[in-house]
């Protein structure tokens, strides 16, 4: 073995760390997958033009400018408060921030690796699984850097008020947790394979299955599994946030902690993508032929709230039951984070604190608009061979769809609004309820109208959303 090649170019001058990071850097440039998937981003932006920036990246800081009062009257009460206050309510706010960060990217990489459309395509040709699944992870972390600069702007009261220090403190903890997410996210389901497979770990999972398949639910348990290993890291980073009033040192080293968790779980992507990549293919066939063995064979298409078409008029089912499907299986991320909005708003409403039923109703009307945005979705990745072979009657199908979606957006209006009234009486729960509750028609119904416009709806949907969630919390705080 050659350990000084002396040809020029061979060895280039620096000390061993930088020629590392250089080896990282061509390795990860020369990596085939992630060259393809940078000539597709490439080639989507040529097409897209401005439309693709204004809609990645521009709207939802302009969502988030609008954001901004309503974040510092509900999440950021207590700045203005002495420092042990601030310090406190900052830690607080940002582990959230953490556990959603964290929440959304794991359901992201379930898409990205274990159910992604590009599955069926790659699995039955020989490719690198480690390269697969290393491309699909970047494209996740990129796909999620617009947050940061909508973060950036959600959470500038804290400039404003307690300084730049606690500001980049915040910017930090949640730059930390994406890539800590990113790379435990993935080694997690790739785990969740091998514990599907595993004849020792099965009866474990029968006693946590329920009705699902035993295979399914080390998928289902994964998210909850990798918030519970890295959870301390998160908090140690949130309490740093908080500590970089007092002791910024120290604080800015806290801030830091899920990095050394990124780092390590980094040089697990690869093996465990070599061998559970392709036997994911396997375990999905195994968790699909059962649900195919029910009695009805219809059963096996069956998607959530499905069961909600029986109640639908008989000339709307048809339309529903195509939206409850298409949606479900194209845009499942979107309709999950529906439930994590449900958890945020028991949350907020199970507090003695007077204020809980209107933060409840924030989450709500928020939960309302977001999840609406899947009818935009919907109608932008359509296929084109179901729009000739199911022609949309307008007033049917538009029926049908905000039906839909208002089905998908009300958890968090239902949850939250039965926690009010069991902390705070029928009054809080009332507030829930009508905040809530026309938020969720009022996003469904514009949502709907937005569709029609392919893939310029989001850019008229976001902004109008963002405005009227912020009249409706407004009115909600007045009455």
């Amino acid at each position: 073995m050659m350990l000084n090649d002396t040809r020029p170019g061979r060895n280039p001058p620096g000390p061993q760390w930088a020629r590392r990071a250089r080896g990282l850097r061509d390795g990860v440039s020369g990596d085939p997958y992630i060259r393809a998937w940078r000539t597709e981003q490439g080639r989507r932006v040529r097409t897209e033009g401005w439309v693709g920036l204004v809609r990645g990246v521009l709207l939802p800081a302009a969502a988030a400018v609008v954001l901004v009062p309503l974040v510092r009257r509900t999440f950021l009460v207590f700045l203005g408060a002495p420092d042990e206050i601030v310090s406190q309510g900052l830690t607080e706010v940002v582990f959230r921030a953490d556990v959603v960060v964290l929440s959304v990217v794991m359901l992201d990489l379930y898409e990205r690796i274990v159910r992604g459309r590009d599955r069926q395509v790659l699995e039955i040709w020989p490719v690198r699984p480690e390269g697969v699944v290393r491309a699909a992870m970047l494209a996740s972390l990129v796909s999620r850097a617009a947050w940061l600069l909508a973060g950036a702007v959600v959470l500038s009261p804290v400039l404003l008020e307690a300084g730049p220090l606690p500001w980049l403190a915040c910017l930090g903890s949640l730059v930390a947790t994406l890539l800590l997410a990113t790379t435990a996210g993935g080694v997690g389901h790739l785990l969740a394979v091998h514990v599907a497979r595993s004849d020792r770990l099965g009866p474990l999972l029968d006693l946590v299955r329920g009705n699902n398949p035993r295979a399914q639910a080390a998928f289902i348990y994964a998210p909850g599994t990798v918030l519970l290993v890295v959870g301390v890291l998160l908090r140690l980073s949130a309490m740093g946030v908080g500590l970089v009033l007092t002791d910024p040192a120290s604080g800015a080293l806290l801030v830091a902690a899920p990095l050394p968790g990124a780092l390590l779980a980094w040089p697990a992507v690869a093996p465990l993508a070599k061998s559970a990549w392709f036997q994911a293919s396997s375990v999905l066939s195994e968790i699909d032929a059962r649900y195919a063995t029910h009695e009805d064979p219809e059963e096996a298409r069956r998607v959530y709230l499905e069961w909600l078409v029986r109640f639908v008029p008989a000339p709307v089912r048809i339309y529903a039951l195509d939206d409850l499907r298409h949606g479900w299986r194209a845009r499942r991320t979107l309709i999950a984070v529906g439930f994590l909005l449900a958890l945020l708003a028991v949350a907020a409403a199970w507090t003695s604190d007077p204020a809980g039923p209107w933060r409840a109703a924030v989450v709500a009307v928020g939960a309302g608009f977001v999840v609406a945005a899947n009818g935009v979705l919907m109608d932008v990745d359509e296929p084109e061979l179901l729009r000739v072979w199911l022609p949309r009657h307008p007033a049917r199908a538009t029926l049908a769809r905000t039906l839909v979606l208002a089905a998908w957006a009300a958890p968090a209006t239902l949850f939250g609004g039965l926690a009010s009234w069991v902390r705070h009486g029928a009054d809080g729960a009332l507030l829930v309820a009508l905040a809530g509750g026309t938020a969720v028609v009022a996003g469904s119904a514009l949502s709907t109208g937005c569709g029609r416009l392919r893939e310029r709806g989001m850019a008229v949907y976001a902004p109008l959303s963002a405005v009227l969630g912020g009249l409706w919390i407004v009115a909600a705080g007045a009455w």
